[in-house]
C-alpha cells in the first residue's frame, strides 16, 4: 500500500477521553487514516456526502433501538463498516449489528489489528492535486492554532486580518470535518503539518 493511501474514519463518541485514547492508539499505528469527530448520527450521514469515510466507530448509545438505525445507516452510507468500543452493557444484539466490537479493556495491538483488517476493503489514494487539501496559508494557521494561539494574536504573527483568519479557520473545518482543536491538532500529527514531539 502507497504511503499516500488512507483510511477516512469517522467517530461518533461524547467521551473526550475514549476519543482521545482511542486517536492516540491510532497514531501510534501504522495505519495512514484521517480522522473525523461526528456530533451525532445526523452529522455523520451529512459528512458522508462530502467525504464518504470508511469506517464509523460509534458510541452504542448513538444506535438506540439497533435495527432501525442500522438499516438507517446501511441506506445513506452503504460502504461505511461500523465499529464500536464498549464501556458500558449493551445487548448483544445491538452490538451484532458491527463489523467490529472493542472492548474498553482490550490492548492497543487488539484495535490496530481490527482496524487493519478492515483496511484492506477501504483503502483510498487520493489525487495529489485534491482540492480538498489545506493551503500553505491554512497549514500555517493550523499550526498556531494547535499552539493555543488567540485569531488576533495569528493574525498578528502572520499579518493578516482577524477576518481572515476567521475565514482561513472556517475553511480548514470544512476541509477537514474537524471542530474541536484536540481533533485539529490529530489531524495535524497524522499529516506531519506538525511533530508529536512538539507537543
Amino acid at each position: 500500500m502507497s504511503s499516500d493511501c488512507c483510511l477516512n474514519i469517522a467517530v461518533i463518541e461524547p467521551s473526550d477521553m475514549i476519543y482521545e485514547g482511542l486517536s492516540n492508539v491510532l497514531l501510534r499505528s501504522d495505519i495512514h487514516f484521517h480522522v473525523y469527530r461526528m456530533e451525532d448520527m445526523e452529522e455523520a450521514m451529512d459528512a458522508y456526502t462530502r467525504e464518504a469515510f470508511d469506517i464509523l466507530i460509534v458510541n452504542p448509545i448513538f444506535m438506540g433501538s439497533g435495527q432501525a438505525v442500522y438499516r438507517k445507516i446501511k441506506k445513506h452510507m452503504p460502504r461505511v463498516s461500523l465499529v464500536s468500543v464498549v464501556y458500558a452493557f449493551h445487548e448483544k444484539r445491538t452490538l451484532d449489528l458491527y463489523d467490529l466490537v472493542f472492548q474498553i479493556t482490550d490492548p492497543s495491538d487488539t484495535i490496530t489489528i481490527g482496524i487493519r483488517k478492515l483496511q484492506d476493503n477501504h483503502v483510498h489514494c487520493p489525487d495529489h492535486n485534491d482540492p480538498e487539501e489545506l493551503s500553505q496559508r491554512e497549514r500555517d494557521i493550523l499550526v498556531e492554532l494547535t499552539r493555543g494561539l488567540s485569531n488576533k494574536e495569528i493574525a498578528d504573527k502572520l499579518h493578516i486580518s482577524s477576518h481572515t483568519v476567521v475565514s482561513h479557520r472556517k475553511n480548514i473545518s470544512r476541509k477537514t470535518g474537524i471542530k474541536s482543536l484536540s481533533g485539529l491538532t490529530i489531524y495535524a500529527i497524522t499529516k506531519n503539518i506538525i511533530s508529536l514531539e512538539d507537543y
